[in-house]
């Protein structure tokens, strides 16, 4: 093609700026799509720097049939996970926050992707239970095949601080630990999770909220350093045991 037909058809100059402007939305693109990976499952963990959990409903209290839903979003309010909890009528109304549940963790599609369970332990009041009746609970893969167990996380017994540890299936163990005074009546609480190190890769809260018309609590998780989608699943069934634990009211 010769120059005069490049100036006629198609301007040198405008050649010479399209480059560029191409260049650049390619870049973003590339970029947002490294920033997004399309993750299923509980790899979409990947992407989280926090999880932020609320229980749907229940402003009349506990259901008879033992069923509670939770909505599980991350650090930008994007709904990622549901929780389905399936406990007894006679176990919610007896045992309360001390309940044994199968809680299960759907992706938005529906597909069960984790399955966390309690057995029945004591509640933060049971203080002179003296190591009987620990809380615990148990943590297994469902979105594998065949599924996986990848740990648990069990109370341990303290005269002073709550503590807990999270045991992974490779033998690997982080602590948990609360503050010097826990009691449910406090809007806000804060349990840090440490390496046997002491250093801290993260936390489990529970905050009070307002959405501008209703406030609430909810309760979650912070990351504080990367870690394997394995862990943060365990950190997250922590966090719903320290809430059934420590947090929940009703």
């Amino acid at each position: 093609m010769s120059s005069g037909k490049m100036s006629k058809d198609f301007p040198m100059d405008q050649a010479v700026t399209c480059q560029p402007r191409y260049s650049l939305v390619r870049e973003k693109h590339l970029s947002e799509t490294i920033r997004r990976p399309n993750c299923k499952g509980i790899k979409v963990l990947e992407q989280v720097d926090e999880l932020h959990v609320r229980r749907v409903g229940g402003k009349g209290g506990v259901i008879c049939n033992g069923y509670q839903k939770y909505q599980i979003s991350d650090q930008n309010g994007v709904h990622v996970f549901d929780g389905i909890e399936e406990s007894s009528c006679l176990c919610v109304h007896c045992c309360g926050p001390s309940r044994s549940y199968k809680l299960t963790i759907k992706g938005k599609a529906g597909s069960n992707l984790l399955q966390f369970w309690r057995p029945v332990g004591c509640d933060d009041a049971c203080w002179c239970c003296c190591g009987c009746g620990l809380n615990t609970i148990h943590v297994t893969k469902l979105d594998a095949s065949p599924e996986e167990n990848l740990g648990k996380v069990v109370q341990e017994w303290s005269m002073l601080r709550e503590r807990f540890c999270i045991q992974e299936r490779n033998g690997q163990k982080f602590c948990i630990t609360g503050p010097n005074i826990t009691c449910r009546c406090y809007s806000n609480i804060t349990f840090k999770v440490q390496e046997k190190d002491g250093e801290e890769i993260g936390a489990i809260w529970k905050r009070a909220q307002s959405d501008g018309n209703d406030t609430f609590v909810q309760f979650g998780v912070t990351f504080a350093k990367p870690c394997e989608v394995e862990m943060k699943a365990l950190l997250l069934a922590a966090a719903f045991l320290l809430n059934h634990t420590f947090f929940e009211t009703s």
